[in-house]
């Protein structure tokens, strides 16, 4: 590493480290390092017990870059579980956009259809025979072939 990008890198973290005390972490909490395995900053926060609007604070501090660790599980939970809303909330905005622009696509109703038949009809929308590209997996579960 030249010493442009150490200090580039040097930066970032400082910046990162500013945006998590702004959010109210203590500094002395935070922990940050570039691990090549996950091509990001792993940014590890220890600390006590947040309070959900605090675990709220630091997704937005941290929204564009790093990874958030933290060392207390009641943390992670929380933080896990914000995620997962968001995480529902996104894909049923894409799922309502992708059907918006694509007139005729399948939709699965698993009141009105099986999985093996919504499968079939997705095929048959995007021009494959039924089961040339998608398998079913112990009846719960939608594979690419």
């Amino acid at each position: 590493m030249d010493a442009d990008q150490s200090q580039r890198e040097e930066s970032f973290k400082a910046d990162l480290i500013a945006r998590l005390t702004a959010a109210g972490v203590q500094e002395s909490d935070i922990m940050v390092a570039y691990r090549d395995d996950l091509q990001d900053y792993e940014i590890l926060i220890g600390g006590g017990t947040l309070t959900d609007e605090g675990i709220a604070h630091i997704r937005t501090a941290t929204r564009m870059a790093g990874i958030v660790t933290f060392e207390d599980s009641e943390n992670a939970a929380r933080l896990h579980a914000q995620e997962a809303v968001e995480g529902r909330a996104l894909m049923r905005n894409m799922g309502a956009e992708l059907r918006a622009s694509t007139p005729g696509l399948p939709v699965y109703d698993p009141a009105a259809m099986s999985l093996a038949d919504f499968a079939t009809a997705l095929e048959t929308y995007a021009g494959f025979q039924p089961r040339q590209v998608l398998s079913l997996r112990e009846n719960e579960t939608l594979r690419i072939a």
